[in-house]
């Protein structure tokens, strides 16, 4: 009878404003996962060039933003990005910014 007791209790406190706000935490931390997981991809790829790069990610769609120095790193990145388990979409918003060297 405690058990019942205290499910009741527990199930009449939870609104649907609470059930909603926990399944948008939740939704959240998937996706901030899911950022993890990219950028760490990424940085494999990019090294040195990473710090030029962001990942936002919105239910399963990757975007990326920033830039490479090349269209085999720009294209590198699309193909891993989307490789990673629980990406869906790539959105790929790299710019190829050719390095100088002197001048």
């Amino acid at each position: 009878h405690f058990a019942f007791l205290i499910f009741s209790i527990n199930s009449s406190i939870l609104s649907p404003e609470i059930k909603e706000g926990e399944r948008q935490i939740g939704e959240r931390l998937i996706e901030l996962a899911l950022v993890h997981k990219v950028e760490a991809t990424l940085m494999g790829i990019l090294e040195d060039e990473f710090s030029s790069v962001k990942v936002q990610t919105k239910a399963g769609t990757v975007t990326i933003i920033g830039h490479v120095t090349s269209e085999i790193l720009k294209e590198n990145c699309f193909e891993a990005a989307g490789r990673v388990e629980g990406v869906k979409r790539v959105d790929n918003q790299l710019h190829v910014i050719k390095q100088s060297y002197g001048t």
